[in-house]
């Protein structure tokens, strides 16, 4: 099989290749140009280290970009922790750790897992569309960043299916692939001969692949074969197969957030009603691409995918007050919990329907402290105690507790920092978060509805 062929894989070098795309976004000729320029760094990177030291040499240029583990699951089920996958640290020595949902990742650190059935999902930079899914065997290390602030991966074994509205940039031992704004996978493996082969598949957007044999762009809809570096790219239609390894990655990371926010759904319903969705869009041909698009947005939303709903329904061309009533469109639940660039994408399409983001600076809080709000809004200021980190998740509670001091946490900051207080029986501090969380959340919006449960249990309960 696949997962068996990548155990030992090891990518070919060849400093004079490169593969660079543009998204679908980009009409104009110069785009492919554009991409490549901007990720100068990288495209002549023929090794791991090589890249690496790009990334340390312009840092000055762009910060370093990091990315965060945002979803891990197995058996298609959310998980929370998987020994099967594994963190290498780059500059670290000793045995890796299993990974985590929650992880920040750096340039230089590998990622590897050696069973099937466990998949990854990394979103890099934090906050933003681009995410990077793995399943299966596969390694892959944190290459860097590109000159825009984007991230780049180098693939070293396995397969990655990237999707994203912004730049992204994946290395595969001398293949670079350099898109903005597409949804493509990419897989490298060495056969018994020891030929190392890559095929890209591209379901949305365009990818200009440039080796010494030949330059062509690899169009939405086909795929190609690079039997070595130097060999003409073998080009063939997207297959039953791509379709279906491409619909099973999607199913089994919605399903996992979908049963994130509403425990008590049924599994196989909802993989059932994603499929059919996301199948649908992956087979669409351009006159129906709309139509699915809204299709799968509606689903999404059903299970309160909201960050993948408002993306498809931009897509779909919908995001428009004419759209959000032909199409019964809710905003008030689609504006739960989006991140950043998706907020940001119903702000510019429905500036008068969809209010400005506050944070607690700009609820006038004192931001060293934290208090609890009574309904006549007065204040009884419950002040941070001092002393060390606690033992547990001490890199992720001080990362929060940082945010809480410099005024800038959200009601999901807030969330996460309760729910690692209560993990170690810190109740009282627990409680406080969540008070502070439920009122942050009724300016900022970020919570799901299961979130905001889970708070009003656990405050409720004290």
């Amino acid at each position: 099989s696949g997962d068996e062929q990548v155990r030992d894989a090891a990518p070919e070098r060849d400093r004079s290749t490169a593969a660079t795309g543009a998204g679908a976004s980009r009409k104009h000729h110069g785009a492919g140009h554009h991409a490549r320029r901007r990720a100068a760094p990288f495209h002549r990177c023929g090794l791991p280290f090589a890249c690496l030291l790009a990334a340390i040499l312009f840092a000055g240029r762009a910060a370093l970009a990091q990315g965060v583990v945002t979803d891990l699951v197995s058996s298609g089920m959310p998980a929370e922790e998987l020994s099967e996958i594994q963190l290498l640290r780059f500059a670290v020595i000793g045995a890796a750790v299993p990974i985590a949902r929650g992880m920040q990742l750096d340039p230089g650190d590998i990622i590897e897992s050696a069973e099937t059935g466990k998949g990854i999902e990394l979103t890099c930079p934090p906050d933003t569309n681009s995410q990077y899914r793995f399943e299966g065997l596969f390694r892959v290390m944190m290459a860097g960043v590109t000159d825009d602030g984007g991230c780049a991966f180098e693939l070293l074994a396995g397969r990655v299916d990237v999707l994203t509205d912004a730049d992204t940039q994946v290395d595969s031992g001398g293949v670079v692939l350099g898109t903005e704004g597409t949804q493509y996978a990419l897989s490298v493996a060495r056969a018994a001969g020891g030929e190392v082969s890559r095929e890209v598949v591209v379901f949305d957007g365009t990818v200009t692949i440039r080796t010494p044999a030949v330059d062509s762009r690899l169009q939405a809809g086909n795929a190609v074969v690079l039997a070595s570096l130097r060999a003409t790219p073998q080009e063939r239609p997207v297959a039953r197969m791509d379709v279906a390894r491409a619909t099973r990655m999607l199913v089994n990371f919605d399903t996992s957030r979908a049963l994130r926010a509403d425990p008590s759904l049924d599994p196989n319903t909802v993989r059932r009603s994603l499929a059919s969705s996301h199948s649908r869009v992956l087979t669409a041909s351009d006159a129906q691409a709309s139509a699915a698009r809204l299709d799968l947005a509606q689903t999404q939303q059903g299970y309160q995918l909201n960050d993948a709903a408002v993306s498809n329904f931009n897509k779909a061309g919908v995001l428009n007050q004419q759209g959000i009533q032909e199409h019964a469109i809710d905003l008030s639940t689609l504006n739960q919990g989006l991140n950043p660039r998706n907020y940001e994408i119903l702000r510019q399409k429905l500036p008068n329907q969809i209010e400005e983001r506050r944070t607690i600076r700009d609820l006038r809080i004192d931001p060293g402290r934290l208090d609890r709000v009574d309904p006549d809004g007065g204040a009884g200021l419950v002040p941070l105690a001092p002393g060390a980190i606690p033992a547990a998740n001490p890199e992720i509670i001080s990362t929060l507790n940082a945010r809480v001091s410099d005024g800038t946490a959200t009601s999901l900051d807030l969330f996460e920092l309760s729910e690692a207080y209560r993990a170690l029986n810190d109740v009282q501090r627990a409680d406080d978060l969540a008070v502070r969380a439920q009122a942050v959340n009724a300016v900022d919006l970020r919570l799901s509805q299961e979130q905001l449960r889970q708070l009003q249990t656990s405050d409720g309960d004290n």
